[in-house]
């Protein structure tokens, strides 16, 4: 959970302590931002089919640097653009927002 938890709270400073991060990652995930859980699980995603962000932009008809905010959590994607993230990944919608299950997806 080290480089999860880690992102989570560089997305969340204000409302962080540094004790945040000692707790589960189930707990820990349910006070997260949704756009930041929905960032986590699709790069996580995006890893596990091993594509690049342009390629899923690309297959998602969007920029990519629009993929990366909506990765990193900065960006609100519309619930038309999630269909087509999850059509680029060959998933059901309700894939995107199911809960991170790798602790590595922090990781570069």
């Amino acid at each position: 959970c080290e480089s999860v938890c880690v992102l989570v709270s560089i997305h969340k400073t204000n409302s962080l302590r540094a004790t945040d991060t000692q707790r589960p990652f189930s707990q820990f995930h349910r006070e997260v931002d949704p756009r930041v859980a929905l960032g986590f699980r699709i790069k996580e995603l995006r890893a596990e089919h091993g594509l690049t962000q342009e390629e899923l932009a690309e297959r998602s008809g969007m920029f990519r640097t629009y993929m990366s905010r909506v990765e990193s959590g900065v960006a609100n994607p519309t619930l038309t653009m999630l269909y087509q993230i999850a059509g680029a990944f060959g998933v059901d919608v309700r894939e995107l927002l199911t809960p991170v299950t790798s602790a590595n997806v922090g990781e570069e």
